[in-house]
């Protein structure tokens, strides 16, 4: 039996352009004519969701998030990181409205303001990948490249917050036998943190073509980048750094409202996952 409720489902409430133009979502994307992806608003469960601070550091508010607001993610582990901005700037758009409240410390009076500013300001510099990145280890083999996923992101900031948080701990030893076997877990920590960012570089290769193949294989493709000279690496990174600049515009000129000032200054907003979707932030 059909829900008769079906009509009244949310539906989606704004589209967004992606950086990436669609381009890297091999398991599938859905985006619209005009090549927009369409976003729905919140429910009260994801609202919850982004409160957990343990489903925020394993990423699984977000991705709980992506795949309630924009379904036709097909896979949102493979979300780019650099649409992730723009599609929680979508998500926030499409629940609470255009308006962002902020808190602004004028350094001129040293007030503490609270300013409204139109959140679609935060898409004024996005830039567009065009083309699909390309990188030349020689005439003969070409390496095609993607951004970060957010997943590997998130991945390589959980290995760095346990190894940060040993490196804190290590004060707190006062018994020989306890500081060295804290020193030989932070090296294992930091082992893991360090395989946890040449991963990131690795998995952004997606495809090798030479004259007589195309590989897609991940294995084959690990092995080969690890086995690359430090300078076609190089060459690689450098392309994989320029594709995953920040994508959205974070710092504004303001202009203090307190009536015997009014002095004008730039200001960066807060833009983190804690704070962003409370409704008064």
């Amino acid at each position: 039996m059909s829900n008769s409720l079906l009509e009244y489902y949310r539906k989606p409430q704004i589209y967004c352009s992606l950086p990436s133009l669609g381009k890297f979502y091999f398991d599938g994307i859905k985006l619209s004519l005009d090549g927009q992806l369409a976003v729905k608003a919140m429910t009260a469960n994801d609202e919850l969701m982004l409160k957990n601070p343990e489903a925020l550091l394993n990423g699984e508010a977000i991705l709980n998030l992506l795949r309630s607001c924009c379904p036709d993610i097909t896979n949102p582990l493979e979300v780019p990181i650099i649409d992730l901005d723009v599609i929680l700037i979508g998500i926030r758009h499409a629940t609470y409205g255009e308006d962002l409240e902020f808190t602004s410390n004028c350094p001129e009076c040293k007030e503490k303001n609270t300013l409204d500013i139109n959140i679609t300001n935060f898409l004024d510099i996005v830039e567009y990948i065009e083309t699909t990145p390309i990188c030349d280890i020689n005439e003969d083999l070409k390496c095609y490249i993607r951004p970060f996923s957010y997943i590997d992101s998130q991945k390589l900031e959980i290995a760095e917050f346990e190894y940060q948080s040993m490196l804190r701990n290590l004060n707190n030893s006062d018994l020989e036998k306890e500081l060295k076997e804290k020193e030989l877990q932070i090296k294992e920590k930091r082992d893991v943190y360090i395989s946890k960012q040449l991963e990131m570089i690795i998995n952004c290769v997606y495809r090798i073509v030479t004259p007589k193949d195309e590989i897609t294989d991940r294995k084959q493709i690990n092995e080969f980048i690890l086995q690359l000279d430090k300078l076609n690496y190089n060459k690689i990174n450098k392309v994989i750094e320029k594709i995953n600049r920040n994508t959205v515009k974070k710092k504004f000129d303001l202009k203090c409202p307190m009536p015997n000032c009014g002095a004008e200054f730039s200001q960066e907003v807060d833009f983190n996952n804690t704070n962003f979707f409370e409704k008064g932030s």
